[in-house]
């Protein structure tokens, strides 16, 4: 009996003398959360001629927004067009100032604010009623993709900082906003997605691949222990 008790005595000597003292030290703790996506238009719809005449200008590019109050392109209706065509020796300017007050150009505008996606039109091209002039889009959505590993610290109104891929100064801020995990109620690990609503003076072209970062946990003079000397037990966690 005194052996056996012997034996256990050197066994736990031998474990504790082996065992490495813990180095608990105290510093800042900062979780960064890389995201990555794209942006794409939403909200496309179509700008169609009114009239039937000749585009007499086209005052805007591609990939560009265009306000209400401006517009994209002046039509002549057919029967302006036809005197301008037919005007012989008379002076183009006369002629103009003269029967645009009857037949007034039409311009062409976005109903709202808009960015425009595509234009059909080019100078003294001849448009029917219902033609395709332009493709624009309501509004550009940053969509944002979160790794399952991440989407736990995720939540809407957190500080986003993002930049284009081939572009990492061009650096921009927001908002996450619609957050929204991929897979919900199963027991799995979803990843999820966010989505920012950009605007004029915030934004970048559709297709364009970007990433970015979010803070979700910044803590000063926290206390660092190794993972080692944790106890897990029922969901929680004791040091």
């Amino acid at each position: 009996m005194k052996l056996i008790f012997t034996i256990g005595i050197i066994f736990l000597a031998s474990h504790a003398s082996a065992a490495t003292p813990a180095r608990v030290k105290r510093g800042d703790m900062v979780v960064k959360v890389k995201v990555t996506g794209t942006v794409v238009p939403d909200d496309i719809f179509r700008i169609k001629s009114t009239i039937e005449g000749r585009v007499e200008s086209v005052l805007t590019s591609t990939f560009t927004w265009r306000g209400a109050d401006q517009p994209l392109a002046f039509l002549a209706h057919k029967e302006l067009a036809a005197m301008l065509d037919s005007k012989g020796s008379q002076n183009v300017n006369i002629l103009e100032d003269r029967w645009q007050r009857v037949y007034r150009p039409t311009a062409a505008r976005c109903p709202d604010t808009c960015f425009i996606l595509k234009s059909f039109l080019k100078p003294k091209n001849w448009v029917k009623p219902e033609s395709v002039m332009f493709e624009a889009a309501s509004t550009l959505k940053l969509v944002a993709r979160v790794r399952p590993e991440d989407a736990h610290w995720i939540r809407d109104g957190q500080d986003l900082t993002f930049w284009p891929v081939n572009n990492p100064k061009r650096i921009l801020k927001g908002r996450v906003t619609r957050f929204l995990l991929d897979i919900q109620g199963q027991k799995v690990t979803p990843g999820a997605t966010f989505t920012l609503i950009m605007s004029p003076d915030r934004y970048f072209d559709p297709g364009t691949e970007w990433e970015g970062q979010i803070i979700p946990l910044s803590k000063k003079d926290a206390l660092y222990v190794p993972t080692d000397a944790l106890i897990r037990e029922g969901g929680n966690v004791y040091l």
